[in-house]
């Protein structure tokens, strides 16, 4: 697929179109990250959904430039969230991606400070939003604390705290999860009864989490599997 040619036309029909109704957002023809300005000749006006997959092509054309991907993770997790339906797929290659670019990247020593001189000054213009910043408690209002804290404590223990379950209790509680048989389609159309989800995870190279989530709908498919049934065993 052409990303650059799909791009340049869905810029063209943005240039080339008189007025746009409804809801519309700007767009940086370049990039800002890649030399772009705010000029008028640099700015496109798009629907939520153009904008978006304007952000998705940027991506596909240059997929090594880290603030695109960060651009285009920000569209997905940000205040769009809302109205973006993405398959698993999708949004995990986004995750892994995300993942992989941040573990190469180090910040700088000057980009640290600023960091660091932009979060003192927004704490400063709104100390409630930690009241002990910059504040260092004395020795006796760390005292007062822990003892407070072990008063607290006596009063809402929770019933196996300091406590082991004994053998009996996990092999009971292995059981009880043991007592559900979890059925799923694989990629290729297959029927897979699971009886220990983490052991089936594991060995096929899947997440149990993500797994869950198609047992609870809130995911249609996962790596081309798909949820049936849970069956409780007799």
């Amino acid at each position: 697929m052409n990303y650059k040619k799909h791009y340049d036309l869905l810029i063209e029909k943005a240039k080339n179109r008189l007025v746009l109704e409804g809801y519309k957002e700007k767009h940086h023809i370049v990039p800002k990250c890649m030399g772009g300005d705010n000029n008028s000749l640099n700015i496109a006006v798009l629907t939520a959904r153009e904008h978006y997959v304007a952000h998705w092509l940027l991506h596909k054309i240059y997929p090594e430039n880290a603030n695109l991907i960060y651009v285009f993770n920000f569209m997905i997790n940000g205040n769009r969230k809302k109205y973006l339906k993405l398959s698993s797929k999708e949004y995990e290659k986004i995750k892994l991606l995300i993942s992989e670019t941040r573990k190469k990247f180090k910040y700088t020593s000057e980009s640290k400070l600023k960091i660091s001189n932009s979060q003192k000054q927004r704490y400063k213009l709104n100390p409630k939003i930690h009241p002990q910043l910059g504040k260092h408690r004395t020795i006796d209002e760390k005292e007062k604390s822990s003892e407070s804290m072990k008063k607290w404590h006596k009063t809402h223990t929770h019933k196996m705290l300091n406590k082991k379950h004994k053998n009996e209790s996990k092999i009971k509680m292995r059981n009880s999860s043991l007592m559900y048989e979890y059925v799923y389609k694989n990629p290729n159309g297959n029927v897979i009864n699971i009886r220990s989800m983490n052991e089936f995870c594991n060995t096929n190279k899947l997440n149990r989490k993500y797994m869950r989530y198609l047992m609870q709908g809130i995911w249609k498919q996962y790596k081309g599997w798909t949820f049936v049934d849970r069956k409780k065993l007799k």
